[in-house]
């Protein structure tokens, strides 16, 4: 199985590039119409957002790196802003936890620890957004940062 896993990474790696990219720009699309569109007369300013994200790709989650650079705060510490806290900052929210839900989550911890170790070689990369680093890379190309 470990093997078949290697075998096929660099395709799955293009097809996640795809999909950050074709996630990414239909977001960015639809952001910037806002902002050309209905919020042209200084509302993005006043602007915020809340992405949810399902627990285990919370970090590094594609919306929030997107509203992070649309909305020039730091994509690595989103609340943050230069001068004080970014009141514009990107919330990720789970529903209730439950007894069943605590299984399952439990179940998916145990699973995507297996799948991290057999196709990425690092039993952590589940715990992130499938699309996250592609999405960096992307984001990086469209908005670059500031260095």
């Amino acid at each position: 199985l470990f093997a078949f896993a290697r075998s096929v990474m660099p395709d799955i790696l293009v097809n996640i590039q795809e999909a950050a990219k074709a996630q990414a720009d239909a977001l960015i699309a639809v952001m910037r119409a806002w902002r050309a569109g209905p919020l042209a007369d200084g509302e993005w300013e006043g602007l915020r957002f809340v992405a949810t994200s399902s627990h285990m790709a919370r970090e590094d989650n594609i919306f929030s790196q997107i509203f992070a650079r649309m909305l020039s705060a730091n994509p690595a510490a989103p609340e943050m802003a230069p001068n004080g806290p970014n009141m514009r900052f990107v919330t990720l929210d789970d529903s209730d936890i439950n007894e069943g839900l605590a299984n399952s989550l439990l179940a998916t911890h145990h699973t995507d620890y297996l799948t991290g170790a057999a196709f990425f070689g690092d039993p952590y990369r589940m715990h992130r957004d499938l699309l996250a680093d592609a999405t960096t890379a992307y984001l990086e190309e469209l908005f670059p940062s500031q260095k």
